[in-house]
C-alpha cells in the first residue's frame, strides 16, 4: 500500500546545546507516545512540489532553535525522565502510495490512517518527531506527523510546525520568535501544598475505562448550525455570551448519555484540558514550548443533563474552566509531585459514562505552508479510544467546525442520527 523511498534521520544544522532538559509535572501527566496528525495538500504545478530535500534543509534548520525535539527521553541522576539533548536528529520518512486526495474526501481518524501516512520506529527510545511526506497518485501530498506528548502540547508543536514551514518558503531564521524551552518555571512548591481536589490525575478515575472496540467519525457543522447551538445554550440569545467549544462539547456530552443509554442515576463526568498560560503568576512566556495544559472536569448526573436544559451543560462546562488560576495550577503541579508516578494517564481511556473533550479552535491547524500552498485538510489521524472528542476549525473560511468523535462501534450510527436530528429540530 505504501512505498517507503527514503528513511533517515534529520539533525539540527547546527551544533547545539547537549545537555538534560528538566521535564514539569505537566509534561510527565501527559499522555505517553506520539501524537499522530495527518496534512493533505493538492498539486499545486510545481514539478519541485514538496522537493524532499528542500523540506529536510528546512526541518534542519528548524532543529537549531527547537533542539529538544532532536533529541531522546532519558533518566536523570535523580532518576526522573528528561529530554537528552543529543542532537541525534528527527525521523524523516519520505514514500508514495496509490490513494488520492479525494480518496479521503470522508476523512475517518483510524489506526489504518495512522499506519499509511505517520511514520513509528521500532526501538525502545524512538524518536521525539517523526514525519512523512507521502505522495499520492494525483499529485498530491499527505503530510503526517508524530510529536512525543512529553515534549509539546498543541501550541508548542504548532509552532514548530509553523517554524519549519517559514523556513521552507525561504524566511530567515532570525526573524521567527524561537521557543522558550525552560520549564522549570512550572516547578513544584517545596514543600508541596495541594489545596483542590484533583479528581483528574486520580489512578481510580481511568481503572474502570471502556475496552469497547470503538471507530471515529468527522462530524462537520455550519456556521449557522453552530449559531443555533450557541442561541440554544444561552436560553434565546438573552445576552449570555457561549463559547462556540462550550456549545458543541454541551451537545455532544447530552447526546452521548442518551446513545450510550445511560441509567437515569449514573454519574457523567466530563473532561477538558485548560490553557494556563495566561493564568499563573507571571503568565508564561509567549512561545513557552511544553505542556502548559491542566485537567479539569464537570460532574453530574444523566438525569441533570438530558433532561435540564442545554444552558446546564454549558453552565457545568465553564465552571470547571473559570475555577483556574495560579492558585489552582500550582495545586495540581504539587498533587503531581506527590502522587508520583501513581498518576495515571487518559491515554489509556475513560469510562463508558465519560467524555474527554479537547478544543483545538483557535490553533494555526491551516497555516502550514511549505511553499506550495495551505493544506486541503488536517487532522489527528488517529484517536486514543472510545469517549474522545476534538473541536476544531473546519478548512476554509465559511466559518464552520468540525468535531471528531472516538465512540463505540455499535453506538456511532445512533450517536449520528441523534446529534443531527437535534439540530434539524433547531432549525425549524
Amino acid at each position: 500500500m505504501v512505498e517507503i523511498l527514503e528513511s533517515c534521520l534529520v539533525a539540527p544544522s547546527e551544533e547545539t546545546p547537549k545537555h538534560g532538559l528538566w521535564l514539569s509535572n505537566l509534561d510527565l501527566a501527559a499522555a505517553p507516545g506520539h501524537t499522530p496528525t495527518v496534512y493533505f495538500y493538492r498539486p499545486s504545478g510545481d514539478h519541485n512540489f514538496f522537493s524532499v530535500e528542500a523540506v529536510k534543509a528546512a526541518l534542519s534548520k528548524a532543529l537549531v532553535p527547537f533542539y529538544p525535539l532532536a533529541g531522546r527521553l532519558g533518566v536523570g541522576r535523580d532518576g526522573r525522565v528528561e529530554i537528552d539533548c543529543n542532537a541525534e536528529g528527527a525521523l524523516f520518512v519520505a514514500a508514495r502510495c496509490d490513494y488520492t486526495v479525494d480518496s479521503f474526501r470522508e476523512f475517518e481518524p483510524s489506526p489504518e490512517t495512522r499506519r499509511l501516512f505517520v511514520p513509528t520506529a521500532d526501538s525502545a527510545d524512538p524518536p521525539l518527531v517523526m514525519l512523512q511526506v507521502t505522495f499520492l497518485k494525483c499529485g498530491g501530498v499527505a503530510f503526517g506527523t508524530a510529536m512525543h506528548h512529553f515534549a509539546t502540547d498543541g501550541p508548542s508543536a504548532f509552532h514548530f510546525i509553523q517554524t519549519w514551514a517559514s523556513l521552507a518558503r525561504g524566511e530567515a531564521a532570525d526573524a521567527l520568535p524561537p521557543p522558550f524551552l525552560d520549564r522549570t518555571l512550572l516547578r513544584p512548591r517545596s514543600p508541596p501544598s495541594v489545596v483542590f481536589h484533583h479528581p483528574e490525575y486520580s489512578p481510580d478515575t481511568f481503572s474502570a475505562r471502556s475496552t469497547a472496540p470503538y471507530v471515529a467519525a468527522i462530524l462537520k457543522l455550519s456556521k449557522g448550525q453552530i449559531a443555533l447551538l450557541k442561541s440554544r445554550a444561552s436560553g434565546g440569545g438573552s445576552g449570555y455570551a457561549v463559547s462556540t467549544f462550550r456549545a458543541v462539547t454541551a451537545h455532544v456530552w447530552r447526546c452521548l448519555c442518551v446513545t450510550r443509554k445511560l441509567a437515569p442515576d449514573a454519574q457523567t463526568r466530563l473532561y477538558l484540558p485548560a490553557q494556563i498560560r495566561n493564568h499563573v503568576k507571571p503568565p508564561l512566556p509567549q512561545h513557552y514550548f511544553g505542556n502548559a495544559l491542566i485537567r479539569v472536569s464537570a460532574v453530574t448526573t444523566v438525569t441533570e443533563l438530558v433532561n435540564g436544559s442545554p444552558s446546564f451543560a454549558v453552565e457545568k462546562i465553564k465552571s470547571a474552566v473559570d475555577k483556574v488560576n495560579d492558585v489552582y495550577v500550582r495545586s495540581v503541579i504539587d498533587y503531581l509531585e506527590l502522587q508520583g508516578k501513581r498518576c495515571m494517564s487518559a491515554r489509556n481511556g475513560v469510562r463508558d459514562t465519560d467524555l474527554w473533550a479537547i478544543s483545538w479552535l483557535g490553533m494555526p491547524m491551516y497555516d502550514a505552508d511549505f511553499g506550495w500552498g495551505l493544506p486541503q485538510f488536517m487532522a489527528r489521524a488517529q484517536l486514543y479510544s472510545s469517549g474522545f472528542l476534538y473541536v476544531t476549525s473546519s478548512p476554509g473560511k465559511d466559518g464552520g467546525v468540525t468535531a471528531v468523535l472516538g465512540l463505540e462501534t455499535e453506538n456511532m450510527h445512533r450517536f449520528k442520527d441523534l446529534f443531527y436530528e437535534e439540530l434539524s429540530c433547531l432549525q425549524c
